[in-house]
């Protein structure tokens, strides 16, 4: 794409670099922007934990 793209980064609550987490990406679709998720799914940062 060769554009810097914006990203929200949650980690879980107790994250150290060290030990491995699972991944998951949330895709805006196209009409949205890097904020969506985190302005509508309020639970987020729980769900993360």
């Amino acid at each position: 794409m060769k554009k810097e793209i914006k990203v929200v980064v949650i980690e879980p609550e107790g994250y150290n670099s060290i030990e491995r987490f699972p991944l998951v990406y949330l895709l805006h679709g196209f009409s949205g922007n890097y904020k969506d998720v985190t302005k509508n799914v309020l639970a987020i940062e729980e769900l993360a934990d």
